[in-house]
């Protein structure tokens, strides 16, 4: 994993992230199907679903089924 890292990173140190982002694809296969996003703003999770997007609580952000994970580093 070492070569995937940044290279500013010591390894005796501990990185920490937080999860901002999900994508979530909906559908039997990866060539068909339906992808969604779940993203924190401002303290807030919000579900996006083409041009529909509403505020969701944590939970419901957190249950789906993750296709993608986004992080920033703390």
């Amino acid at each position: 994993m070492k070569d995937f890292q940044c290279k500013d990173i010591t390894f005796n140190e501990v990185t920490k992230y937080n999860l901002f982002g999900i994508t979530e694809h909906i559908g039997r296969s990866d060539n068909s199907g339906h992808y969604t996003a779940h993203t924190l703003r401002e303290g807030n999770w919000y579900s996006f679903d083409d041009e529909y997007f509403k505020k969701v609580s944590e939970k419901e952000a957190l249950n789906c089924e993750a296709y993608l994970l986004f992080y920033q580093k703390v």
